[in-house]
């Protein structure tokens, strides 16, 4: 998994528990990987999207937080259906964090660039 440089991450995991174990080392190996980077979870935008939700009844995405050593609330996450939900909202929401951690310039120094 190559991580250097990017600027965002989407972490799609079945809700499927005969993949608890895999989706679980997914998750490690992509920390892993940012660490090798000399960065960490909170350095890129992050976002958890819990797919096919509908497969296991009651899903609790809180209980997969856990399962995975998130806490509460650390990592925004979305959970979607196979049918009707898509990932959207997943790539929205990496892109407005994108925008909050860019120095963007203002209209005047925008101005200012194009002369």
């Amino acid at each position: 998994m190559l991580l250097d440089g990017v600027d965002g991450i989407i972490f799609v995991a079945p809700v499927d528990p005969k993949r608890a174990e895999e989706i679980k080392d997914s998750f490690q190996s992509m920390i892993f990987n940012l660490t090798r980077y000399e960065r960490e979870i909170g350095d890129a935008p992050i976002v958890l999207h819990y797919h096919r939700a509908e497969n296991l009844h009651g899903f609790d995405p809180a209980m997969l937080d856990q399962f995975l050593g998130l806490e509460e609330g650390a990592v925004p996450r979305f959970v979607t259906r196979s049918e009707g939900d898509d990932l959207t909202v997943s790539f929205v929401a990496v892109v407005g964090e994108l925008l909050q951690k860019i120095d963007l310039p203002t209209m005047e120094e925008a101005d200012q660039s194009e002369l």
